[in-house]
């Protein structure tokens, strides 16, 4: 695997060790580093209808062989929907629709690569649910979800194997290392197993162009991402609490200071850090979706909760958006994790904002001058970038960024500050984040314009043409 002074980028010498809840280490000279510290789905089916047809359809879906009508029956073969892409069949031999494309295609707002379906707000699968009708279309597809085999609950997640990855089986993965590994073959939907990872507990979430563990709170109220892996297996978070088992960068033992993101004051969602938290997965009105072996889906939401704060995690292949629902005390949008994997200094790492300015400074302590940043490696192995973004933070407070040579980037959103005075500022519950991996090869000019697009647009897909590598 690949791998303070006030408010602005420093290449620090030398990483020196505090205390250990304290987030990151001081630099040579005296400089001490701060820290503290993710749809409805199943067969289509017509209201009041009626649906024989092999393949169905929804509004901004799409359809196999069939779709299906408002309070009537459709039999018709080759349907499509709304805004998605069609099947084998679907609109001629291949068919088309608005931005997507023929067998397996690529509809609007997603990929799919299996015959007869796409991934666009949900995807195709076998068996399904019907509201107020009669189902016994096979591979239908409903409005912001994905269907599998015995399909999935309005707007939640699958349970069942099946659905829009195809033939992709998510419980056939090569066994956990100690290190976490990315899932493989990497899926064109989302997909969340559990696993011990780290020596905790964690969801295992393919999604916004990774791999992502989240640790879900049942080993000892700890939660947090802890592992980030591109798809090349880079760990771009690596939070082992220096166990061991990250052994990228070598010659340092801080990477119990990394996460994302390491959100509120008591380290609420700070890896490898009790917070008296717990994680369910939840419907897209709340309603709790209970998890069995697998869930998949095309638009996945979780949410992290303790008795000050509660976030709600959307997941999607394009991109990850963070919603928060309760924030009772301050918190800030932090990230620490070594560039590609491995912190090797601003010769071989940079961090590039809006502008393209590589290496520049991100916020003072009353403002932030970029929206977002995105970190990239020289590597021509690591063909991902990593980024994170936030916006509508509490006005006239900032965040800080800086660099440990031999450890991690740290950046954050709305926290500023050296131990013991590191302080996180934003408050209410307007704030969102997005953060997420994006092809390298695409250029700053594409890749500024889809995280853009995203913190315009946080819960919705978005076309993962160009994104992935």
């Amino acid at each position: 695997m690949k791998k303070k002074a006030a408010f602005t980028w420093i290449l620090l010498p030398a990483l020196v060790a505090c205390g250990s809840q304290n987030d990151g280490g001081g630099g040579a000279g005296g400089t001490t580093a701060s820290g503290g510290s993710a749809g409805g789905g199943g067969s289509a089916i017509a209201t009041g209808g009626t649906q024989t047809a092999t393949g169905g359809r929804s509004t901004a879906g799409a359809g196999g062989n069939g779709g299906s009508a408002t309070g009537g029956t459709q039999t018709v073969t080759g349907g499509q929907a709304a805004g998605g892409s069609s099947g084998k069949g679907g609109s001629g031999t291949g068919g088309s629709s608005a931005g997507g494309s023929g067998t397996g295609g690529r509809a609007t707002g997603g990929s799919q690569t299996v015959t007869g379906g796409q991934r666009s707000g949900g995807s195709t699968g076998a068996g399904g649910l019907t509201t107020g009708g009669t189902g016994t279309a096979t591979g239908g597809q409903g409005p912001g979800g994905a269907g599998g085999v015995g399909g999935l609950a309005t707007g939640g997640a699958q349970t069942a194997t099946g659905g829009q990855v195809g033939t992709f089986d998510p419980t056939k993965q090569p066994p956990e290392s100690k290190a976490g590994n990315p899932f493989s073959p990497y899926p064109s939907g989302v997909v969340v197993t559990k696993v011990m990872h780290f020596d905790v507990s964690c969801w295992k979430i393919a999604a916004a162009g990774g791999t992502l563990y989240f640790e879900n709170g049942e080993t000892g109220g700890k939660t947090g991402f802890d592992s980030a892996f591109d798809q090349a297996g880079n760990d771009w978070i690596g939070n082992d609490a220096d166990k061991g088992y990250n052994t990228s960068p070598k010659g340092t033992g801080k990477h119990e200071y990394r996460g994302w993101p390491n959100f509120g004051n008591g380290d609420f969602d700070h890896p490898q850090r009790a917070s008296g938290s717990k994680t369910r997965w939840v419907d897209e009105t709340g309603k709790d979706v209970p998890f069995t072996s697998v869930l998949t889906g095309s638009h996945l939401i979780m949410r992290s909760a303790n008795t000050k704060y509660e976030l709600e995690y959307h997941f999607f292949a394009s991109h990850a958006a963070i919603k928060i629902i309760k924030a009772a005390d301050k918190y800030a949008f932090l990230y620490e994790g070594p560039i590609g994997g491995e912190q090797e200094g601003t010769d071989k790492d940079k961090w590039v904002l809006k502008d393209g300015q590589a290496n520049g400074k991100l916020c003072s302590t009353t403002e932030c001058f970029s929206p977002f940043i995105y970190f990239e490696d020289s590597n021509t192995k690591d063909t991902q970038v990593w980024y994170i973004g936030a916006k509508d933070g509490t006005p006239g407070k900032g965040g800080d960024a800086y660099v440990q040579a031999s450890n991690m980037v740290v950046v954050s959103y709305g926290r500023f500050g050296s131990y013991p005075n590191d302080l996180r500022a934003w408050e209410g519950t307007q704030a969102v984040g997005v953060f997420g991996f994006h092809s390298k090869s695409a250029g700053h000019a594409a890749i500024a314009s889809f995280i853009d697009a995203r913190l315009a647009d946080p819960f919705n897909e978005a076309p993962t043409a160009g994104v992935m590598p």
